[in-house]
């Protein structure tokens, strides 16, 4: 009798261990594939002594090999004097004021709300700031990074929508990364862009600007058949222009220039295909969908159904 108490004890002891396990196991499955609309997310401003590890850990060097000769003085100021262009990068990045943070910090709370954002897993920030020694002074993306310039906060300094809608276009940019592929074949296809093989005379070559955040060359077709790439493009005087250079093409597949320039919104039909009309950020199919995705999501535009589409498929997809 005695035994068989002891024993009874054992497996209830036992069934109870099994049990607690399971339910443990089960509790830790479910935090771990929570969804990302559950999480708040974080925020990491980069600091200056960091900035080195990371930027050979996601291979900055490879954007800056594609630098052209006439837009390495522009895109570093004073480059002669860094012991390499990497360093010239390295040496421009500040660590953020305490102000700056916390400002910051409330735009990222205040986008990390909104379900597209949510949805999209677009709530992680890996914050950097430069000075206005890089890139015109410009913000962009590499990897997971956003860059801000100085001078973009200091242009936004307290203007809560306006970082907002930056730092979300900058986030979307990141997302375009994982996602490219897709994007070329359900969207920038139906806004007639194309990505075929492209010739440049070296002339021409050196004049267009390396944007990290665009850095493949889409061509746009226009409804009566003609060719345009549009870019950005170096000015005489150091200034960015966007241009389109009109192509040409003996089989639909491989396009070489002319000698033809003109104003972006001067491209026959461009602004018809895109379906809405944006002032700015023309260039680039990644810059346009950047752009208006970003006012989409703040709702400072009508929503656009083929850029609804291609959401509605990225976010079943995730």
């Amino acid at each position: 009798m005695k035994y068989l108490i002891i024993l009874t004890g054992i497996i209830l002891l036992i069934s109870l261990i099994v049990k607690y396990t399971l339910i443990k196991m089960d509790f830790m499955a479910n935090r771990n594939n929570t969804n990302t609309k559950n999480r708040k997310g974080t925020i990491k401003f980069i600091k200056n002594q960091e900035i080195n590890n990371i930027l050979i850990k996601i291979n900055f060097k490879k954007y800056i090999s594609q630098f052209n000769k006439n837009e390495v003085p522009y895109k570093i100021k004073n480059y002669k004097k860094y012991k390499s262009l990497l360093d010239g990068y390295i040496s421009n990045i500040s660590d953020f004021t305490a102000s700056e943070k916390k400002f910051i910090k409330k735009c990222v709370i205040n986008l990390n709300k909104f379900e597209l954002v949510k949805k999209l897993d677009m709530i992680d920030w890996n914050i950097v700031k430069t000075n206005t020694n890089i890139e015109w002074g410009f913000s962009f993306t590499y990897d997971k990074y956003i860059f801000i310039s100085e001078k973009t906060i200091n242009m936004y300094n307290n203007n809560l929508q306006e970082m907002m809608k930056l730092l979300l276009h900058e986030q979307i940019h990141i997302l375009q990364r994982k996602i490219q592929s897709t994007l070329d074949t359900n969207l920038y296809n139906k806004w007639n862009f194309i990505k075929p093989v492209i010739s440049l005379d070296k002339a021409l070559e050196d004049s267009i600007i390396t944007n990290p955040d665009g850095i493949d060359k889409y061509i746009f077709v226009s409804k009566n058949k003609r060719y345009y790439l549009p870019t950005l493009m170096l000015s005489s005087n150091g200034n960015v222009d966007e241009v389109a250079i009109e192509m040409i093409t003996d089989d639909e597949k491989n396009f070489r220039n002319t000698y033809n320039m003109i104003d972006i919104d001067k491209i026959p039909h461009y602004i018809l295909s895109l379906g809405f009309d944006i002032n700015q950020d023309l260039y680039h199919p990644n810059e346009i969908l950047a752009h208006h995705l970003s006012e989409m999501i703040l709702n400072l535009v009508p929503k656009d159904h083929k850029i609804t589409e291609i959401v509605n498929k990225i976010i079943k997809k995730n």
